[in-house]
């Protein structure tokens, strides 16, 4: 794992206004209530090769499981991934959380990917459902990620349309992960309008 982002990789492939065929992730893991990081750095795709989230998964799984059973030890996972997980990537995640349960983890993204594909959709509803949090990155996201994996003494520049963008995938996210819910209400709704049909027939034949 490498420690600081080149800047131009960091416009490049953070820049959520524009596409990119690679994806980055940042990564820190610190204990609970401690700032200072225990491992951290970055790693991208291969090509043809491994995912950046099932590697930064491997090599912080066999850190970490020597403490698995130890439930005193808990850890903060923080990713800053330039594209969400991908359909496979979230399983990886899932199955990490599940087999450490002394890890919690936040997931922030730049940009939603392939997300009108319905398995990738179900899979991040599951990662909601099992603790992780999943949220789009905001101004603020990008310029800490700077700080904390590019350069500390350089500053943010942001570029035009970041915002709106960033609230375009948010409202994107937000829809993905609460349709499970909107779903049942509907079906809820839909079956409490049958049930009055149903009874109202009763009572016109009773009559």
């Amino acid at each position: 794992m490498n420690k600081f982002l080149p800047e131009a990789d960091f416009y490049q492939e953070f820049k959520n206004t524009q596409l990119s065929h690679k994806t980055v992730l940042c990564f820190g893991l610190n204990r609970a209530g401690n700032e200072l990081w225990d491992y951290w750095g970055y790693t991208f795709n291969i090509p043809g090769g491994d995912h950046a989230e099932k590697q930064v998964v491997q090599a912080l799984s066999d850190l970490l499981t020597p403490h698995r059973l130890c439930l005193a030890l808990r850890y903060r996972l923080t990713l800053y991934l330039s594209y969400s997980p991908c359909e496979d990537c979230c399983c990886e995640l899932l199955a990490f959380v599940k087999s450490l349960k002394v890890v919690e983890v936040d997931v922030m993204v730049s940009r939603l990917y392939c997300t009108e594909e319905h398995p990738v959709r179900n899979r991040l509803q599951q990662l909601m459902a099992s603790g992780i949090r999943l949220t789009v990155m905001g101004r603020k996201d990008f310029e800490r990620c700077l700080y904390l994996f590019v350069n500390s003494n350089s500053n943010f520049k942001p570029w035009p349309e970041l915002d709106a963008m960033s609230r375009r995938y948010s409202v994107d996210l937000h829809t993905i992960l609460h349709e499970v819910g909107l779903s049942l209400i509907g079906t809820f709704i839909i079956n409490v309008y049958e049930q009055c049909l149903v009874n109202i027939s009763l009572l016109l034949d009773h009559h």
